[in-house]
């Protein structure tokens, strides 16, 4: 090879390689990444209230000018950041002198991972959870978690890692906190008169299992305390890893209310809502799936009313299918929102006859939507269907990720 044609196979490599430097380039810019939400503080707002909240972020959410809020009755707004104070006269001078020096230079975004925003709450907005989203001009941020409180929001103040030094809160309430560091626990003092009965239910890993960049979630836990330190009570795991209890005072006094993780893990993405109340609590409702467009009668199931109570409600024609939430009157007081599967397939309710085995299978035709219960320790329920060659069906049970207590196994077997 001589010398001449080296030269051009040379120059040709380094075009290359500029070439591909410049594509990789564009490639970096077109890839800024969008803001992956970590956190709400606090994580709940009140109904009928404007509230502000620091959101939390990975990555830039720099020029953020919308929130999206899902479900209607909740609005959203980025609250601009205050301007700096008046600076003096020498300070002014300066600072052009050091702006001119800078336009030459490209412009470089701030770092925003902390975000101010307002949400605006209607009265009759439905309590529960919402998903909420920053767009930003790097793109729509992933999913965080509001919860909608229906009472008084209260946050988690100075060092309440003692009884000694417990936050005092009024009954009912909503009580905002974070397990911020390892060993965390959390105190709150309230009173309650002698006979009332109070229901105690945690926001905490359902909210982070939609957070989509946290690793670790919190695994909470609560114990109720009187006033010299003796546990009266304490729930673990109820709604999936988060507790809920209920409790009836047989004295007036002062009590504790304790939380923390139950490993005394910590991290500071870990956002946490106690609802503290004195009104019914509907845990789930039966049926479970129900048609739209229909009355349909409930059995209650939760805290607050007879062991039988019944309700009626409606669902509306238009709505969407799937897993949503209902509210129903007890007495004169409306629920708490409870999780319902709308469905337009035929739907099928288990018969009071036993269906324990195959032998006394309940037969049922497919399509269809089954609602049953597991009613006890041991209780086994069997279907009965007929199927051709060939065909294909999707059998998917909706309970736990729809707050029920079961833990489902599903076989399917044949006629021997």
């Amino acid at each position: 090879m001589n010398l001449q044609n080296l030269i051009r196979r040379q120059t040709a490599f380094l075009m290359t390689m500029v070439l591909a430097g410049l594509l990789i380039a564009q490639v970096c810019v077109g890839q800024t990444p969008y803001p992956m939400v970590m956190s709400l503080e606090p994580v709940a707002a009140q109904q009928g209230q404007t509230s502000e909240h620091t959101v939390r972020s990975r990555y830039n959410m720099f020029g953020a000018y919308r929130v999206l809020v899902s479900g209607t009755g909740v609005t959203g707004e980025v609250v601009p950041p205050e301007p700096p104070p008046e600076k003096k006269e020498d300070a002014k001078k300066e600072d052009q002198a050091a702006d001119k020096k800078e336009e030459k230079k490209e412009e470089k975004k701030p770092n925003v991972e902390r975000l101010k925003v307002r949400f605006t709450v209607a009265p009759d907005a439905l309590p529960g959870v919402r998903d909420f989203r920053i767009a930003t001009p790097q793109g729509v941020s992933t999913v965080g978690q509001l919860v909608i409180a229906a009472d008084t929001v209260v946050r988690e103040s100075g060092n309440n890692d003692k009884r000694e030094e417990a936050n005092e809160v009024p009954v009912p309430v909503t009580i905002c906190g974070v397990f911020e560091k390892a060993e965390d626990i959390d105190y709150y003092k309230f009173k309650a008169e002698a006979g009332m009965a109070l229901s105690f239910h945690v926001r905490c890993m359902r909210l982070q299992d939609r957070i989509h960049d946290l690793q670790n979630h919190a695994d909470p836990m609560i114990t109720l305390r009187n006033a010299s330190g003796t546990t009266l009570a304490a729930v673990d795991n109820y709604f999936a890893a988060d507790p809920w209890m209920t409790y009836e005072f047989k004295d007036a006094g002062e009590y504790y209310l304790e939380i923390r993780d139950v490993r005394f893990n910590g991290n500071t993405y870990w956002q946490y809502s106690v609802e503290i109340s004195n009104r019914p609590f509907v845990s789930n409702v039966y049926p479970l799936g129900v048609a739209p467009g229909k009355e349909t009668d409930f059995q209650l199931v939760g805290f607050g009313f007879q062991q039988q109570q019944q309700a009626k409600a409606t669902i509306q024609e238009a709505g969407l299918m799937g897993p949503q939430w209902v509210q129903v009157k007890v007495g004169e007081t409306l629920s708490n929102p409870a999780p319902i599967v709308v469905s337009d397939l035929p739907l099928v309710a288990e018969t009071s006859d036993p269906n324990n085995d195959p032998a006394s299978a309940q037969p049922i035709v497919i399509p269809a939507g089954v609602n049953g219960q597991v009613e006890s320790e041991t209780d086994i329920d069997c279907y009965r269907f007929d199927a051709k060659k060939g065909e294909h069906y999707t059998i998917e049970v909706v309970a736990r990720r729809h707050q029920s207590m079961l833990d489902s196994h599903v076989r399917i077997l044949n006629a021997e």
